[in-house]
């Protein structure tokens, strides 16, 4: 049965010349660890994930994200797994030899497109098969030379289509020849990005001896679904039971740093001031259900064998002056038993949410 959704190609670049410049037992080495670390990050947050050479080919059906904001981060966090690696490589090592010199030398290539595959049973093993992949592998095969950023992603105009608003405004077109065929499309620059997060300001979490208020709940849905469900508006809105939400400040298209979720429950607005966003780990938020109250709540994720693991913790924060902090006291000690029954609720309503939406994502077995 023919499905649709997005077909990826990532894959490790200038690995011919870094091997022939290389001994080739360690440079093998460096190249084998360098996809292991891509692997198991694809495993946690697809379906599909096939190794072929230096490649993974993955498979993100459209069922898998309800934003196509959590595909383009989940791009940029797999560029960055290949950059934190490669970097923790090139410092930890006393290795002189020519393979450990010329680390630098790789860098990744993903590719992502959109279009019609077919889920193929073959022995012990699962492959995706047809057009949309067959195009896939071909500009995989190809070194985007004119294009002059380390680490890329081509998105064709294809996959573009799906992803909705403004997440790729600005980028640079590109276009490359398959088979006689041109594809139109835009390249971004993943270690421009990647840096720019890594300089980023320092992490903001409710740290675990400062926890006033917490939840957890084990999901069985991939790492990238559970991040889907506890940042897009939709599904916000179900389990926080709102009659309404809406984002504002949105940076480029994106939820970002300084975006607020506004959550209407009746004539009661909660703003939510997003102050850490780490796709894929956890966000941290300012809740404020009144103008004396002020709750920070860090929403972490973690892989887990069955799944994935959302962890909720929260905090009083202080308030300008003594007299609006004891207010702000009062007011949390009154409330906290309201706050725990929310907690509660947004608990099983997460759950509800797995069961009502049925992801029916194809468990595969990839070639490792």
């Amino acid at each position: 049965m023919k499905e649709q959704g997005y077909l990826l190609a990532v894959g490790i670049t200038d690995y011919l010349p870094f091997l022939q410049e290389s001994e080739l037992a360690h440079g093998q080495a460096i190249i084998d660890d360098l996809l292991n670390g891509l692997y198991a990050a694809a495993n946690e947050s697809f379906p599909f994930v096939k190794v072929e050479q230096t490649t993974l080919y993955v498979l993100a059906p459209f069922a898998l994200f309800s934003e196509g904001q959590v595909l383009v981060e989940l791009v940029e966090h797999l560029y960055g797994v290949f950059a934190q690696q490669q970097g923790h490589m090139a410092q930890n090592t006393q290795c002189v030899c020519q393979a450990c010199k010329s680390l630098p030398m790789l860098d990744t290539q993903i590719v992502i497109h959109c279009g019609e595959y077919v889920v193929a049973q073959m022995a012990a093993q699962s492959d995706v098969l047809g057009l949309g992949m067959g195009v896939v592998r071909a500009l995989s095969a190809q070194r985007l030379e004119e294009a002059t950023y380390k680490g890329k992603a081509f998105w064709t105009e294809d996959s573009q289509q799906y992803l909705g608003g403004d997440l790729l405004k600005g980028m640079a077109s590109y276009e490359v020849e398959v088979e006689g065929k041109v594809i139109r499309g835009v390249v971004c620059d993943l270690r421009a990005a990647w840096e720019e997060q890594k300089a980023s300001r320092k992490p903001i979490l409710v740290e675990p001896d400062e926890v006033m208020l917490t939840m957890s709940v084990d999901l069985p849905v991939p790492l990238a679904v559970a991040w889907d469900y506890i940042a897009d508006t939709k599904h916000r809105q179900f389990w926080l039971q709102a009659d309404k939400l809406e984002v504002l400040n949105r940076l480029d298209g994106r939820v970002a740093v300084d975006s607020q979720y506004v959550c209407m429950h009746g004539n009661i607005r909660i703003d939510q001031v997003v102050v850490d966003w780490r796709p894929l780990e956890y966000i941290t938020m300012d809740v404020m259900p009144s103008p004396y109250l002020c709750i920070r709540q860090t929403a972490r994720l973690e892989a887990i064998d069955e799944g994935t693991r959302i962890i909720m913790d929260g905090k009083l924060m202080p308030q300008e002056t003594k007299g609006r902090q004891f207010i702000s006291k009062m007011m949390f000690m009154m409330a906290k038993g309201m706050f725990n029954k929310s907690l509660a609720g947004s608990r099983q309503k997460l759950i509800e949410l797995v069961q009502e939406e049925q992801v029916k994502v194809p468990v595969l077995e990839g070639e490792s």
